[in-house]
């Protein structure tokens, strides 16, 4: 599952396959105490959710220029 996602997760910008996305995160964690599996995706993936926020921005910067949306050209 975890491949699969990755795989999903390369789409750079709007013209990329419409199955993909810019910005996927993976969280497993442990509902009876809250705990976070740290070990899972690996610390070398783009699903971490350290990363998502920065994923996010770097689109949303690409994409805008840093405009709301509804003021990009």
């Amino acid at each position: 599952m975890v491949e699969t996602l990755e795989r999903l997760a390369r789409r750079v910008n709007v013209r990329n396959d419409a199955h993909m996305a810019e910005a996927i995160t993976l969280v497993l964690w442990n509902p009876a105490d809250g705990t976070v599996d740290q070990k899972i995706p690996h610390s070398t993936s783009p699903l971490r959710l350290e990363k998502f926020s920065g994923q996010v921005e770097a689109v949303y910067m690409a994409r805008y220029k840093g405009l709301p949306p509804h003021a990009a050209e």
